[in-house]
């Protein structure tokens, strides 16, 4: 009898460590699957950020050459070019004070006809208005309520000083010195602003003045960095070196309730928002404690053309993978993000499946062998009851 108790629990053993061994062998094979098809994901994703940054910056190139373009066309015009010279020459009329100058600017007949010409140019190439700035920086023409006779926009942006070195030029987006209509029409204060810049050059060749078209920064170039948006929660937008956005931010709403832009219906994050870790999170992680910019931001600003797939907080303390580069030629950068959860939820998924089969077969490896340890004792019982 004890013979045969010896030997059950000898096969019990055995059961058992076979069970255990093919357990851990499942275990080790799973792994392996886990993390094959974990470097797969990553390089697919890794792949899709490349290609949405590298569509975006074709995109935005081919748009900043098309305002480039149309720019220079029109400086170009006879009867742009003939208004233009007559105009510059009014601010050098001799005993005249600002004052007269102002006036003679705006009494002009030749400022009246180069209005009337560029705002049907305007409106087909989608400009909002335009100004016409001298060698000096000063205004002598304008579509909208412009200063003229002042140096507002010498002042606001590096666009005139570039476009008199002789480039044509697209500036970055800055705040407006005047009020500018929204897209219902309503003249607002402090709105974003752009422009495409190109020189004027008299018939010798030199300098004279910029001739700068007005662009709205919502309607051309921070749309195209909504086109190609993917996924719940993908988005690719563009900054300065000082890290501040430059377009539109695709979770304005989710902003709002982190108080990072104004709780309005029409706030906005571009110029609004610093692409940094929110100051409640950036005391809790180490990376930025030192800057308080980004991953993204800070490798971008350094020159950096790079990736991040292990994951990072971006400007919403949200944990995400991106890519990014900088363009000097524009001097801003531009970066593709999207949330960590969302990029990996397939391997999320295979990993929940694989421990529910695991465990799975942990319920079923216990039914077999309560089972079997049940009909081993009930066969003993018999065995007993026959030898008695």
């Amino acid at each position: 009898m004890v013979s045969a108790n010896n030997k059950s629990n000898r096969k019990s053993s055995l059961y058992v460590t076979f069970v255990a061994l093919f357990a851990i062998f499942l275990i080790i094979l799973g792994l392996a699957g886990y993390y094959a098809v974990k470097r797969e994901i990553k390089n697919n994703i890794k792949s899709l950020l490349q290609l949405n940054l590298s569509a975006n910056l074709t995109a935005l190139k081919s748009w900043i050459n098309d305002k480039k373009l149309s720019a220079e066309t029109i400086a170009s015009e006879p009867q742009v070019l003939q208004a233009i010279y007559s105009i510059m020459e009014i601010p050098k009329l001799p005993n005249f004070s600002d004052t007269q100058i102002e006036k003679k600017l705006k009494e002009s007949y030749e400022l009246k006809l180069l209005r009337k010409r560029l705002r049907v140019v305007c409106k087909l190439h989608d400009f909002l208005g335009f100004v016409l700035l001298n060698e000096k920086g000063l205004q002598v023409d304008a579509l909208f309520h412009d200063p003229i006779g002042e140096k507002r926009l010498f002042e606001q942006s590096s666009f005139f000083q570039l476009s008199l070195q002789g480039k044509t030029i697209v500036s970055h987006p800055f705040i407006s010195t005047i009020d500018l209509p929204d897209k219902k029409n309503n003249w607002l204060p402090n709105q974003p602003t752009m422009f495409v810049s190109t020189p004027i050059k008299s018939a010798t060749g030199k300098i004279i003045g910029v001739l700068s078209f007005r662009i709205r920064p919502e309607k051309g170039f921070s749309k195209i960095m909504q086109v190609s948006r993917f996924g719940k929660s993908g988005e690719t937008y563009v900054f300065n070196k000082n890290g501040m956005m430059l377009t539109e931010s695709r979770f304005n709403e989710q902003l709002k309730h982190l108080k990072l832009i104004p709780g309005n219906i029409d706030s906005r994050s571009i110029l609004e928002v610093k692409i940094q870790v929110p100051a409640k999170l950036a005391k809790t992680n180490s990376s930025a404690t030192n800057s308080r910019l980004t991953l993204l931001a800070e490798s971008a600003i350094q020159g950096d053309t790079k990736e991040n797939l292990e994951g990072y907080l971006n400007y919403r303390g949200v944990l995400v993978v991106g890519a990014w580069t900088w363009l000097t030629d524009f001097d801003f950068g531009i970066g593709t993000e999207i949330e960590y959860q969302e990029a990996f939820s397939l391997l999320r998924t295979l990993l929940i499946i694989f421990f529910l089969f695991f465990i799975l077969l942990v319920i079923a490896f216990l039914i077999v062998f309560n089972y079997r340890n049940n009909q081993i004792k009930i066969k003993n019982e018999i065995a007993e009851i026959i030898l008695q």
